[in-house]
C-alpha cells in the first residue's frame, strides 16, 4: 500500500521579522519587477518592524515568506480623510505611527508571483482585521502609490493617469498588457 502525498502547502500568517528580509526582498522584487518607485529597504523594515511589530505581517508556505502587509495606526481625525499617501507615512518616516490612534493604516501588501492564485492576499487582509479588532481601533484603511504615476503627475491627475492606463492597457504592475506606453 502506497502513502498518499499531501500536495496542500502549511501556509502561516505571523508578525514579519528581520530574519526573513532576504525572502522579503526577494519576493517584493518578483512582485514590482519592473517598479522604479523604489523598493523597501531593510532599515525602512527594521524600523517598521520595531515601531509596531504586530502590525507587520508576513504570509508564509510551507515556512517561506511568500508575502506581507506592512502597516501603521494613525490618527485619522488629525491625519484627515483627505491625505497623501506621503503625509499618511509622515515622508516615509513613519513619525504618524501613534498607538493611541483610532485607524490601522495598510501602507503595503505584495505576494509573490509564484504564490498567487492561494488567496494569500485575502489571508493577510482578514489579518489585518482581525488585528483592528483586537486593538479596539475604528477601523482599516489603506493608502497606495501608483506605480509609474510619477512620470505623469504634472499632466494629470492620479483619476486621469488610471483612466488613461485603462484605455491604452498600459503594463504597470496594476494593469498588465502589451502596451507600454502612454500619451498625454
Amino acid at each position: 500500500m502506497s502513502k498518499k502525498r499531501s500536495t496542500s502547502k502549511k501556509v502561516e500568517v505571523r508578525p514579519l521579522t528581520m530574519d526573513a528580509f532576504g525572502d522579503f526582498a526577494a519576493a517584493m522584487s518578483a512582485a514590482y519587477p519592473d517598479w522604479s518607485g523604489g523598493l523597501w529597504k531593510s532599515e525602512t523594515i527594521a524600523r517598521l518592524v520595531a515601531l509596531f511589530p504586530e502590525g507587520q505581517l508576513g504570509v508564509y508556505v510551507a515556512g517561506k515568506l511568500a508575502g506581507c502587509a506592512l502597516t501603521i495606526i494613525v490618527d485619522i481625525d488629525k491625519l484627515g480623510f483627505e491625505h497623501t499617501y506621503t503625509k499618511a507615512t509622515g515622508g516615509y518616516t513613519f513619525n504618524t505611527h501613534d498607538p493611541a490612534g483610532n485607524v490601522l493604516y495598510g501602507i503595503e501588501v505584495f505576494v509573490h508571483p509564484d504564490s498567487r492564485g492561494m488567496r494569500l492576499g485575502r489571508r493577510l487582509y482578514e489579518a489585518r482585521k482581525e488585528l483592528c479588532e483586537h486593538l479596539n481601533l475604528r477601523s482599516v484603511m489603506f493608502g497606495g502609490r501608483i506605480p509609474n504615476y510619477h512620470k505623469h503627475a504634472k499632466k494629470l491627475t492620479p483619476k486621469q493617469y488610471i483612466a488613461k492606463v485603462r484605455e491604452k492597457r498600459s503594463t504597470t504592475p496594476c494593469f498588465p498588457s502589451s502596451s507600454p506606453t502612454i500619451s498625454t
